[in-house]
């Protein structure tokens, strides 16, 4: 239950932010430690945080006891720990780093798997032959992080031993002093043997603490995080009083003086003027990197330009309703074209109508595949429109 709500808050969180905060890199990065973290650490951390109430009863037992009997060892052993919480914090925060530093090797291998393990992807890389490509990718990506991990646990197993030492020799100087107190006759058999456990009791109750401390800040790290992202607004404003645009013909286009550069400064677009008249079909043509995607943004709105104007009927594209006016008019399919392979044929074509809620209205869905050329290879097919 826990984990499908943040799993729902974070999808919610995503779908709600334009098209300029997911592509940054630290959203980027974010997004891969949530998706693959904040999940099963989420409840861990709900059902840590009740957890931590019973071991720090159990402490304050165990500590009432041996500050009653022998308070200055119960103060000397609370000192000894804490280099064990200190180990055991910056583990956590260590964790949490290397998680951030390896964000973008993981993405690039959970890509590299996609890509040979997706049905739509697999008669690609068999066809290019890129199968051992995408396999040493992830090989590598998996060594790398690997490599930082385990460097990571192997300097944590030395702290954690080090760390070690005072607890056993504060238990070493509370057993002298049992025994020195029984051979002098100032203690019985029976108190010493009560005593000590007392004192493992409260030695292991520091521990579970100390631990437990450690894994939940850990967690919390990525909770927080987590929350940073539902948080976030989107960059691109939105027209607080938007205006409409005319739907009974084709829009007429025109870029003005538009320039583009990303948050880095890198300028991708630069005094860019373009018309295009209703009607008109236009090619643009250019190297990589060149704008041409950029550009396109433009017109989404997924972007504004940080100079320069975007005319759409005459209306900036600033002042427009995106959602409701701009968007349901247009036919877009990205180079990086993805689609999920359980939709059924009606709803590849109905997926982008106005209002994803209503129904398919199949008469749109069979008019718009005759249109393509699509319908007669549909109707074909056994189940038809209702072929995933």
């Amino acid at each position: 239950m826990i984990e499908a709500k943040y799993v729902m808050a974070v999808s919610q969180a995503i779908a709600r932010l334009d098209i300029a905060v997911i592509e940054a890199p630290d959203s980027q990065d974010a997004i891969t430690k949530i998706v693959e973290q904040a999940p099963h650490r989420a409840p861990s951390f709900v059902q840590r945080t009740f957890e931590l109430r019973q071991y720090v009863g159990e402490l304050l037992i165990a500590a009432a006891i041996m500050f009653y009997a022998t308070w200055w060892l119960a103060l000397l052993l609370l000192l000894a720990m804490l280099p064990r919480l200190i180990v055991d914090l910056r583990y956590g925060r260590t964790t949490w780093l290397i998680q951030a530093q390896t964000a973008d090797l993981s993405r690039k291998y959970w890509w590299s798997r996609w890509a040979l393990t997706n049905p739509g992807t697999i008669p690609l890389t068999k066809i290019h032959g890129s199968e051992s490509h995408f396999r040493r990718a992830m090989q590598d990506c998996h060594d790398r992080m690997m490599t930082k991990i385990k460097r990571h646990e192997r300097i944590h197993l030395l702290w954690q031993w080090s760390a070690l030492i005072a607890p056993q020799l504060v238990s070493m100087v509370a057993m002298y002093h049992f025994v020195f107190d029984v051979w002098h006759g100032a203690l019985l058999v029976g108190q010493m043997t009560f005593l000590f456990g007392a004192v493992t009791r409260y030695s292991l109750a520091l521990k579970s603490l100390s631990s437990n401390m450690g894994k939940q800040y850990e967690d919390s790290l990525f909770i927080c995080e987590m929350f940073d992202l539902i948080d976030r607004e989107p960059t691109v404003p939105r027209p607080v009083y938007p205006v409409s645009i005319r739907t009974s013909h084709t829009p007429a286009i025109e870029i003005v003086d538009a320039t583009f550069a990303y948050p880095n400064g890198h300028v991708v677009l630069r005094d860019v003027n373009v018309s295009i008249e209703p009607g008109t079909s236009l090619g643009l043509v250019g190297a990589n990197g060149a704008g041409k995607t950029t550009l396109i943004k433009f017109l989404l709105g997924f972007y504004h330009p940080v100079a320069g104007n975007i005319f759409i009927d005459g209306v900036d594209s600033r002042q427009l309703n995106l959602t409701q006016d701009w968007w349901p008019r247009l036919g877009v399919l990205f180079q990086q074209f993805a689609l999920s392979g359980h939709l059924t044929a009606k709803e590849v074509i109905a997926i982008g109508r106005a209002n994803p809620n209503e129904p398919i209205d199949m008469q749109r869905v069979i008019a718009a595949a005759e249109k393509s050329g699509a319908h007669e290879v549909i109707a074909k097919w056994p189940r038809g429109y209702d072929t995933p």
